[in-house]
């Protein structure tokens, strides 16, 4: 069975900003070294969710995509490297077992999920991000030189949900189980995120090294209105995830507006002054 090195890291804190969209497909941009993200696809129906992220190995030039779905209480995570179906997992919650296939050595092994995620109580350590508020807080102004406007933009940032565990994944654990078992992978941006925290290399299939440790994750939602001569000229939404990896925060744009908020002033100006 093929292995994947692992960065141990024995204390990891991740944050998430969230869509409300229901479905929606994106290509983010991805600054790890190891994987760079092909495509990425979330799809919600009446509480069932269909993801498929597709990444390349930068060493190898590997292909990997994962197929995942969620639909009442089972999950099922398919792990393909250059098309081939290489391990299969489905977890199921209602038992609480996990059962792995490696399709290359016709092994299945079986877990219990309660051996590998254990909830913990949060303690609210605060955030970079601003508080979450029931209305728009001001950001900044901006004055366009080519209108002879200016601009203004506000946003508001809510928290919509949270997960805080610890993880216990041994070596020889397939990617798929750990993809079964973390709740955070199952909303939009989740999976790539994880793996960007993991550090992986995508041409093997399970661990050869132990992860242990804090997984803390929150999603938000960042929506944004900007207003010129008291007329709204934009309404957008932002998702930007932000990564604590030891303490060290990393932000992410993890989808919706790609824009700058200088950007969104600039074309809310053009917005109010041409289309009125």
């Amino acid at each position: 069975m093929k292995r994947i090195s692992m960065v141990l890291t024995l204390a990891v804190f991740v944050t998430f900003v969230f869509s409300g969209f229901a479905s929606n497909s994106y290509a983010s941009s991805n600054t790890d070294e190891s994987f760079k993200e092909l495509s990425y696809s979330f799809e919600e129906n009446n509480g069932d969710k269909e993801i498929q992220g597709v990444y390349q190995d930068v060493n190898t030039g590997d292909t990997v995509r994962f197929d995942i779905s969620e639909s009442g209480e089972v999950r099922e995570v398919m792990h393909y490297i250059n098309d081939i179906l290489v391990v299969e997992t489905t977890y199921n919650k209602a038992s609480g077992q996990i059962i792995s296939t490696d399709l290359q050595t016709g092994e299945t092994t079986t877990y219990n999920v309660d051996d590998l995620v254990t909830p913990l109580d949060r303690q609210d350590e605060g955030s970079t991000l601003d508080s979450p508020s029931s209305g728009y807080n001001f950001v900044k102004t901006k004055y366009n030189s080519t209108w002879n406007q200016y601009g203004s933009l506000y946003k508001k940032t809510t928290v919509k949900d949270s997960t805080y565990i610890e993880v216990n994944f041994g070596p020889g654990t397939a990617l798929g189980v750990i993809l079964s078992a973390i709740d955070i992978i199952y909303t939009k941006g989740g999976l790539t995120s994880i793996l960007k925290m993991i550090g992986i290399t995508f041409s093997s299939i399970a661990l050869d090294t132990a992860w242990y440790g804090i997984l803390d994750a929150k999603k938000y939602l960042t929506q944004i209105e900007v207003f010129s001569q008291n007329k709204l000229g934009l309404r957008s939404e932002q998702y930007i995830l932000e990564v604590k990896i030891n303490g060290v925060p990393k932000q992410v744009h993890d989808g919706g507006d790609g824009r700058t908020y200088d950007q969104m002033i600039d074309d809310a100006i053009y917005n109010v002054i041409i289309l009125g």
